[in-house]
């Protein structure tokens, strides 16, 4: 059975779709069987993997109008259940006892055929978050060192702590993986201690890699370009790999 992972967190830009994107690129390249899921309705993720907007959709697939198996399309980097931006409004779409377990029910027809299913979270909790963890093996936490993610950090946190105590008691926050990082500023390197010292009490790590600020992020999305085809040798790209590497040894990907 392949092993479901959500990145998730209360704030944009932290870097949550890029880590998703760049993990499951680095999967694929070393021969997994990859499955990514749009759950955002600003379909970023589904843009970077150039998905083709005719095919159906995530909300197709969980209001019951389209079979799983139908959605799914083939990208460069694995394969893709695209999101729309009619998942902004799932919450009303989606209701009664239960729909918490909607997308559980809909990957369970789909986890015997991939290594990992990677599921990409909007950036404000709502319904698509909670049934994104309710489906989960596993989450990732996203952050840059500042002020704000912090808070970001604590309110998923406290979601997760919600589901695991109604929807999924055998959740597990694998860890918290610092994005956009500049090590020069003291506020950051502090901001970081303090980040370290929350995982701590969760309980769960800090991702020894560290995905360093550069321009070949951007320029690979621009693309819509694998950061490892477009700029292997790049400090993200080294970074991306390192994080990747320790996920993949984390869940028991790599021998």
């Amino acid at each position: 059975m392949g092993y479901v992972l959500s990145v998730a967190i209360e704030k944009g830009g932290s870097g949550k779709t890029t880590a998703i994107w760049g993990l499951g690129e680095w999967l694929y390249r070393k021969g997994l069987k990859v499955l990514y899921v749009d759950l955002d309705a600003q379909g970023n993720l589904s843009l970077l993997l150039k998905a083709d907007p005719s095919r159906p959709t995530i909300y197709d697939v969980v209001t019951g109008t389209k079979a799983a198996i139908s959605a799914i399309q083939t990208t460069t980097q694995g394969d893709l259940i695209q999101s729309s931006p009619k998942m902004g409004d799932i919450g009303s779409i989606l209701t009664g006892t239960g729909r918490e377990y909607r997308l559980k029910e809909v990957l369970e027809g789909l986890t015997g055929r991939y290594d990992i299913i990677l599921i990409d979270t909007p950036p404000a909790i709502g319904i698509q978050t909670v049934c994104a963890l309710t489906a989960s093996d596993g989450v990732i936490i996203p952050m840059k060192a500042d002020i704000l993610t912090l808070q970001g950090m604590e309110s998923i946190l406290g979601t997760v702590g919600s589901v695991r105590r109604y929807t999924n008691k055998t959740l597990e926050v694998l860890g918290i993986l610092i994005t956009d990082w500049d090590g020069r500023p003291a506020l950051t390197k502090q901001i970081a201690e303090l980040i370290e010292a929350r995982a701590s009490n969760v309980p769960t790590r800090v991702y020894e890699a560290r995905i360093r600020r550069g321009i070949a992020v951007q320029e690979a999305q621009a693309t819509h370009t694998g950061l490892f085809e477009y700029a292997p040798r790049s400090n993200p790209a080294k970074d991306m790999g390192n994080f990747s590497e320790e996920v993949a040894e984390q869940i028991g990907l790599m021998e």
